[in-house]
Order: structure tokens, then C-alpha cells, then sequence
């Protein structure tokens, strides 16, 4: 079973803001620093509503700990973080997950990003942002589900379907129903 919570930073308020930064350890706070606001409340809100589920959920009050690629984890739980501008989701499950949102209203030069990193089918798939973003949120749950992060070139494998098998192991996507304006899949 997979549960998702998806949270709109602008309905938390100042004081729910200020209870979950407090949640945050001294490391968490200061990789925030640098952040933009908005990366910043995202970072917050995500990672502190997480530690707050863990501990109604599962009981589990041990701090984070992260993977040798930055993937948050703790023993006992399997859950996934994701956020862009206006949006944070949170994802738990019965087995590794992987979970990612983009805000379809931030403009990018997806052609360069798609000449360079994506695999050549893809390549001859992709027309639009829209498109461009479908995949690459598919990339990026499948790359947070495996745990390696960008430590693999993404040219190397394409994701047209709704599964693939990736490093011996077999994973499968599914898009998430998210409001207008944005796009996002688990793995």
C-alpha cells in the first residue's frame, strides 16, 4: 500500500512553520541556509511534517540519516520526499519508493536538457515541456526509488514505458493526480 500526502506550502502558517523548523536538526538547518525562500519553506515544511509522520505512523523518532547519494532514510519505514515552487509530497509505502513533482510554470530549456541527458528514443519522443517534464519526473522517482540519486547518466536508459528494468531489479511508474499546473510520478 502507498500513501501519499500532498501539502500547498501557503495553507501553513507562521506558527506551524516556526514548530516544524524547530523540528529540524542543526545540519538540516544549516543546509537550508542557501536556499531561496520558497526552497527553503519546501525544505522545511517536507522535512518536518516527514519526521512528524514517522512518529504517529511508525513510531519512529531517530533522526534521518542519508544515504551515501543524500537519500533520506530510518529503519522501519520506507517513505520518499519531493517538492517544486507551490507543492510538497510525501510518500510512504511497503517497499522502496520513489516520488517527484514538477511545477509545469517553470520555464527551462528543456531541448538542451533533453539533448544532453536523455536517451536517444526519448529524444525522438519528446515535443513539448510537458513532455519533457512527464519524463523527467519518471527519471527522477526511478533514480529516488534506487537510492543513487544523478549518479547515473541519464542517457543510459530511457523510460517510455511504464516499467524498466534498471540495475537487475524491476521497478514500475505510476502519474500522480496532482492540481492543475503541476506533474509527478512514484516509482
Amino acid at each position: 500500500m502507498i500513501e501519499i500526502y500532498l501539502i500547498d506550502p501557503k495553507q501553513i502558517s507562521s506558527v506551524d512553520m516556526s514548530t516544524l523548523y524547530h523540528s529540524l536538526t542543526d545540519e538540516e538547518q544549516a543546509k537550508i541556509k542557501p536556499l531561496h525562500e520558497n526552497r527553503r519553506d519546501e525544505f522545511i515544511i517536507g522535512h518536518g511534517l516527514l519526521k512528524s509522520l514517522l512518529a504517529s505512523k511508525y513510531n519512529i523518532t531517530s533522526p534521518l540519516k542519508y544515504n551515501e547519494h543524500g537519500k533520506p532514510f530510518v529503519e522501519g519505514a520506507h517513505f520518499n520526499i519531493t517538492h517544486t515552487k507551490g507543492l510538497v509530497l510525501l510518500a510512504f509505502g511497503d517497499c522502496e519508493i520513489g516520488i517527484d513533482v514538477e511545477n509545469l510554470a517553470r520555464q527551462k530549456d528543456w531541448q538542451k536538457i533533453v539533448d544532453r541527458y536523455f536517451h536517444p528514443m526519448e529524444q525522438k519522443f519528446i515535443t513539448d515541456q510537458d513532455l519533457f517534464y512527464q519524463l523527467w519526473t519518471k527519471k527522477e522517482s526511478l533514480l529516488k526509488c534506487n537510492g543513487r540519486g544523478i549518479t547515473v547518466e541519464l542517457n543510459s536508459f530511457d523510460v517510455l514505458e511504464d516499467s524498466i528494468e534498471f540495475d537487475g531489479q524491476e521497478y514500475f511508474f505510476a502519474q500522480l493526480p496532482l492540481p492543475d499546473g503541476f506533474t509527478g510520478h512514484i516509482c
